[in-house]
């Protein structure tokens, strides 16, 4: 229902990507997809942080359209980008600005219309141990949807969001409360916002002891959360998560989570949907050639979104893995699996898997070869399932850490299974420090 974060990997957007943090992840450089020409500059001192970054993009993703009741999307356009945050501290406070924006075009340069968005934010030492956080954006958007999720140009819509945060911590405990509006109109096609028109609150609690025999620490938390529609009052999510999480000797994290009530809405005209399920998360490092083996379970009354048109609450199941193998000295392999599982009694089982396999072959100290292959399907009995799968082969020669040649080939098909659309790409990338190239 809603578009998913995905962590940020690509080293020219790693840099100085503290500066971008915000608690509303008000800038997502996951957002620009396939750049070619950017610029960024960066500064710190004692007392002024900023960063910007410009840049060409060539579009070819998707632009989350955030609602309610879930995330629309639009194939993403050609456009020029700006991302800019800046923060400097006076005593106990922080005081900030950001700025960011798209302006949309096609391949003949004609404008398809802009979202910009800008505000500040700041945060309040009021204690060494309490830290009051607050943040204010505006939107003005003029490449809207025009319903079949293509972005055009038309008039523009405004929107705004609020955020208002107090974190407390002390030697056995954290306290985490928040509260945020976001009004319809609200976009930020540069930071991650996935839902607007609705009223946030956010409530963490958590106890923590250290040293207790073989666990190195262990904490007892209860987080509570509520989203309403602003403009109906009505309840789009609502629960409350008692849950134990505890760490020991081999990098070893175990969480059990309970939620015993868990209400939630498809869409506005829909009942409420009252779900309850049992989350089982853990990680450990095994041996040296397993330096990290990371599981999850959920099991109990899930709901099922595409069931109908108001969703249904079903038994069901989701559960993953993803291991890092260092089988020999020169080869890495790390196989990743999620899946869904619904037992539907009316429209069927429904069913989704999402498989990876990263290998890393190490040639030499300075050279490597590098293959993904992906697959994810998704689907019901007797009904045409959904199947996406990918292959990358990428050479690398590595003279220094910021002087790279890349070389490789990716494939990818998607669709249904009897009429797939194919892409395949040759590429050729040199990544250069401009310095040392001249030194």
């Amino acid at each position: 229902r809603f578009a998913l974060l995905l962590s940020e990997k690509r080293p020219f957007f790693l840099e100085s990507s503290d500066l971008l943090a915000s608690d509303t992840d008000a800038l997502y450089t996951r957002s620009v997809t396939d750049p070619r020409v950017g610029l960024r500059a960066s500064w710190r001192d004692e007392r002024l942080t900023g960063t910007g970054l410009l840049l060409r993009d060539k579009g070819g993703g998707l632009t989350p359209i955030p609602g309610a009741y879930g995330t629309g999307l639009a194939l993403q356009p050609a456009n020029d980008a700006l991302i800019s945050r800046a923060q400097t501290r006076i005593g106990a406070l922080t005081l900030g600005g950001i700025v960011g924006g798209r302006s949309y075009h096609d391949d003949s340069g004609t404008r398809l219309g802009d979202n910009l968005m800008g505000g500040a934010d700041g945060q309040w030492l009021v204690t060494e141990n309490l830290r009051l956080k607050a943040q204010a954006l505006g939107s003005r958007t003029t490449a809207l949807d025009d319903g079949s999720g293509v972005l055009r140009r038309g008039g523009a819509v405004r929107g705004a969001m609020a955020y208002l945060g107090l974190y407390g911590r002390t030697e056995h405990s954290e306290t985490d409360f928040s509260v945020q509006e976001l009004t319809q109109g609200f976009r930020n096609d540069v930071g991650f916002v996935a839902q607007t028109g609705v009223r946030k609150l956010v409530a963490k609690q958590n106890a923590q002891w250290y040293e207790l025999g073989a666990v190195n620490q262990l904490n007892l938390y209860l987080n509570a959360e509520r989203t309403e529609e602003r403009a109906s009052g009505l309840t789009v999510l609502q629960r409350w998560t008692p849950g134990v999480w505890l760490a020991a000797s081999r990098n070893t994290q175990l969480i059990l989570e309970i939620v015993p009530d868990e209400k939630s809405r498809v869409q506005g005209a829909a009942p409420l949907l009252d779900s309850h399920y049992v989350h089982l998360w853990g990680q450990t490092t095994p041996a040296q050639w397993a330096p990290l083996v990371e599981a999850w379970f959920d099991t109990g009354r899930l709901v099922d979104v595409l069931a109908g048109t108001t969703g249904r609450v079903v038994p069901g199941c989701r559960f993953g893995f993803d291991i890092q193998t260092r089988l020999l000295p020169w080869l890495e392999l790390q196989p990743r699996l999620e899946s869904v599982v619904l037992d539907n009694p009316v429209e069927g089982r429904y069913r989704e898997i999402a498989a990876q396999l990263l290998s890393v072959v190490h040639l030499s100290a300075r050279q490597t070869l590098r293959l993904i292959l992906q697959r994810h399907s998704f689907g019901r009995p007797g009904i045409d399932k959904q199947a996406e799968t990918a292959q990358s082969l990428t050479y690398a020669w590595r003279r220094s850490t910021s002087n790279v040649l890349y070389l490789g080939a990716t494939r990818g098909d998607t669709g249904l299974p009897a009429t797939p659309n194919r892409s395949t790409e040759v590429y050729a990338k040199w990544q250069f420090d401009i310095g040392e190239v001249l030194r």
